[in-house]
């Protein structure tokens, strides 16, 4: 299968396939028209909505040769949507099964499993067929060119974000399969540094870039010592996020070569190497700098071997961060903001710590215009953080006292292929809100200047589901999903009277137990009940039983009971996937998981995947995760995508509690840059709003309503990552 077919599915809703623009003369019709019948019902069963154009072309085709074409798709199609394997519960006939069984049946059973292994035999049931909703549910797909490709890709160039891991698969696949000159599609510079460092990293083991044009192209884009470790972690690990430590690996004399010479480019790089001393150590022990000299013998790399030797023998190097530090922790404003002044970035970064080292209003406004100053040369992400971290600080300290209110603790995301939550108390004095006022004014006139300067939108419909999206800013350990969404988004729950859980997965190098659990809440975060492999019933809430082997695969579900759980006060619902044996999911060869919704728990079979709401590869370098958390009282999906490590013995929900209710409160209070506000930014700049969005231009909504008003109107997703990571920030 070619990995261009599956970016086209995945990330251009479409199918690419060159076969679809031939036509072949058919001697039985009907058989093809059959055939093409069944291949349209089997695309609905998986989720998909073929477009009328694929359909007559392959009608076009003698019955059969339509499954060599189609096979491949359907391929990608059950991958997308965890359909290409059967996983079985421990209870079969799931829920019927368990709410009949007494608890003295549930435990011995359990124990007859944990001893040998036995598991309960498959009995055949009649149940109720399941209908799929015919609500637009459905991924609709249509033919896709070479060029929708060559955009896609494109896109993914221009984003101001750094990339997740699996968009770095991505880009491999698409470079390694792409048919034409990609050389064109390289036009821009760079905005993110690490998607930088990815790309070359990816040319410097690849033969047929790594003496290319294109490599010396884009090498001119290196402009620190930190640049070139980033290129070294994508090298050897395919992370340049310098957020975990590199696990350095031999590298080629060819390549070391390579990397001493943009190192000998960069200007001052021991001044970036004492920002990670270790890391740099390390990569001259596999640079070995000092084995490359010349006739004379000199240095051939004199600077970079110099940066080397100062870093390893711990000479001293001043830096502005070093020094900026001392006049932080010496309350010396004049100081710290001359010195934050000299790069902006840090100036925003650090303007909260200023205004708090600031004695009187003369200093605040020496504050406020040396942001006005620093703000044009910052990036877009960087502004809209900030302009969502201060409005978040006008609050009294009356709406302190409330220990439940929003503002009652900081949250902190570390930066790392794992997220792990910090929380602390709130302590720091609240900013009046008229200096709110004042930066985030600065902030919307800098954002509006560079909207300016984008293409006219005309009239604008934005809609009302905006205010409950996230800007895509960190992405760079998201998970892989069905449909990706941004950290803290919230989604409208599908209609239907059951949410249905489920978490797939088989057995690493050793035996391996994974459990899901979910975690019941009251408004107050007080916890009220669970469910899990040793609570199989709780609130008319139904696990289909605890499963401690997986050589062939297994499965396990949750049928959560909407109105039973709403009746006994319960306000969230966090799921938690935890790995009991410990092991860390990428370890395993598959481990999925995500949520259907249903309005009859005991129709159909137990996994449709038609009925798919979202589904997430579990992938991580850890062995606790918490994909989402439902909002009963606003009927929300709360996204939050949480990875965590357990230190406990035992791996559970009880054991993991206090953490669980900390990522929960976390989920539902901390402040995110809201796409509501970046679109209405938009707007001011380059529009002008609408209400109604039949006299709209542009319409910014999670719906389609082209389908609805049937119009050439321009339709933006805002769940379109790729598009308002490279458009719109």
């Amino acid at each position: 299968m070619s990995y261009l077919h599956s970016i086209a599915i995945r990330h251009c809703a479409g199918i690419f396939d060159s076969r679809l623009q031939a036509s072949l003369v058919v001697n039985n019709p009907e058989d093809s028209a059959q055939m093409v019948a069944y291949i349209e019902q089997s695309a609905r069963w998986l989720g998909y909505t073929l477009d009328a154009k694929i359909l007559a072309q392959l009608r076009t085709f003698p019955a059969e040769m339509l499954p060599e074409i189609v096979d491949p798709w359907f391929k990608v199609f059950a991958q997308e949507r965890v359909a290409f394997k059967t996983y079985e519960p421990f209870y079969p006939n799931f829920p019927a099964q368990v709410r009949e069984s007494s608890q003295f049946k549930r435990y011995f059973l359990a124990m007859m499993h944990y001893l040998t292994g036995w598991r309960p035999e498959q009995i055949i049931l009649e149940k109720p067929a399941f209908v799929p909703a015919d609500d637009g549910g459905f991924t609709y797909l249509r033919i896709v060119q070479i060029n929708d490709l060559s955009n896609w890709f494109m896109q993914l160039l221009s984003s101001k974000v750094a990339w997740s891991q699996h968009q770095i698969s991505d880009m491999r696949g698409f470079i390694q399969e792409f048919p034409g000159d990609i050389e064109p599609l390289f036009a821009n510079d760079f905005v993110s540094r690490e998607n930088l460092a990815s790309v070359l990293g990816f040319f410097l083991i690849s033969p047929r870039f790594k003496k290319s044009n294109l490599l010396r192209k884009l090498e001119i884009q290196i402009k620190s010592a930190t640049d070139v470790l980033r290129i070294v972690g994508a090298l050897v690990t395919s992370d340049s996020s310098l957020s975990q430590a590199i696990k350095f690996k031999k590298i080629s004399r060819s390549s070391r070569k390579q990397l001493l010479l943009w190192l000998e480019t960069v200007t001052t790089p021991a001044e970036h190497m004492k920002l990670r001393p270790e890391a740099f150590k390390r990569l001259g022990e596999a640079l070995h700098p000092g084995e490359f000299k010349n006739d004379d013998k000199s240095y051939r790399y004199p600077k970079a071997f110099a940066a080397f030797t100062a870093i390893r023998r711990s000479q001293p190097i001043t830096t502005n961060n070093s020094a900026l530090e001392q006049t932080l922790i010496a309350s010396d404003f004049d100081n710290a903001l001359r010195l934050a002044s000299l790069n902006p970035g840090t100036l925003l970064r650090r303007l909260d710590h200023l205004y708090r080292l600031s004695k009187n209003a003369s200093q605040i406004d020496d504050l406020i215009a040396a942001l006005a100053l620093c703000i044009p040369k910052t990036a877009t992400g960087l502004i809209l953080q900030l302009d969502a971290h201060i409005a978040h600080r006008a609050r009294s300290d009356a709406q302190l006292v409330d220990v439940q209110d929003a503002f009652r603790y900081r949250y902190f995301l570390p930066k790392s292929l794992t997220t792990k939550v910090a929380e602390i108390p709130e302590t720091r004095p609240v900013i009046p809100a008229q200096i709110v006022a004042k930066v985030r004014e600065i902030c919307a006139e800098e954002l509006i200047r560079r909207f300016r300067l984008l293409t006219p939108l005309g009239g604008v419909f934005l809609g009302p589901e905006l205010c409950n999206l996230t800007v895509p800013l960190v992405v760079r350990n998201a998970t892989k999903a069905l449909r990706t969404v941004s950290r803290g988004s919230r989604l409208p729950l599908p209609k239907g009277d059951f949410v249905r859980l489920f978490l797939f997965w088989c057995n690493g190098a050793s035996r391996t137990d994974i459990d899901l659990s979910a975690l019941f809440l009251n408004a107050d975060f007080e916890a009220l009940g669970l469910i899990a492999y040793y609570q199989l019933e709780q609130m008319d809430c139904v696990h289909s039983g605890d499963i401690v082997d997986a050589p062939n695969g297994a499965a396990e579900y949750i049928d959560l009971n909407i109105a039973e759980l709403l009746a006994q006060n319960v306000r969230y619902v966090l799921t938690s996937i935890q790995s009991f044996t410990k092991q860390s999911y990428c370890d395993l060869p598959e481990c999925y998981a995500g949520w259907m919704v249903r309005d009859n728990a005991q129709g159909g079979e137990l996994f449709e995947p038609s009925s798919l709401a979202n589904r997430i590869d579990l992938a991580s370098n850890t062995n606790a995760v918490i994909p989402m958390m439902l909002d009963l009282h606003k009927q929300e999906v709360i996204w939050g995508d949480l990875a965590a490590t357990s230190h406990t013995n035992l791996n559970n929900v009880d054991q993991n509690s206090s953490l669980l209710k900390k990522l929960a409160r976390m989920m539902v209070y901390r402040s995110w840059p809201q796409m509501d506000r970046l679109m209405s930014l938009h707007v001011r700049a380059r529009g002008h709003l609408v209400n109604n969005p039949k006299y709209a231009d542009t319409i910014i909504s999670t719906t389609d309503p082209q389908l609805k008003i049937g119009t050439q109107q321009v339709w933006i997703d805002p769940m379109a990552q790729k598009t308002i990571q490279s458009e719109w920030i």
